[in-house]
């Protein structure tokens, strides 16, 4: 399985640990041996802050939010959850440019109900 965490962010967080902690950077007083060590532990923990990312889906926001639900065998899904035209309200998708549609196939139970919930990742900031 493709890990989320990539070395650019690896070497990012590196950076801004070495730099909150002592100042340095850590490309200038690191040997090789060092570098790969620190990245190893740098790694280790963004993979478990990640992990800690999912929340439970019953505190996922209601307000029409969009974010990231974990669909179990149908995969995560960016969607809001919306009262919607229907009786009950439902998970929809924005395709933006006819949505927003109601998720097709998942379930509140068994192997695509929603098992847990995080908020949208920040977008890309603007290079010049």
């Amino acid at each position: 399985m493709t890990s989320f965490i990539t070395d650019a962010m690896v070497e990012a967080a590196l950076t801004a640990d070495m730099e909150e902690r002592a100042g340095v950077n850590w490309r200038e007083v690191l040997d090789d041996a060092e570098q790969a060590f620190e990245k190893r532990i740098m790694r280790a923990a963004l993979e478990a802050a990640m992990k800690a990312a999912w929340r439970p889906v019953e505190e996922a926001p209601k307000d029409g939010q969009t974010v990231l639900v974990d669909f179990g065998s149908m995969g995560v899904w960016a969607v809001a959850w919306t009262e919607g035209q229907s009786d009950f309200p439902l998970w929809c998708v924005d395709d933006n440019k006819h949505g927003p549609y109601y998720l097709r196939g998942w379930s509140e139970e068994g192997d695509r109900a929603p098992r847990g919930w995080m908020p949208l990742p920040p977008t890309p900031e603007a290079k010049p």
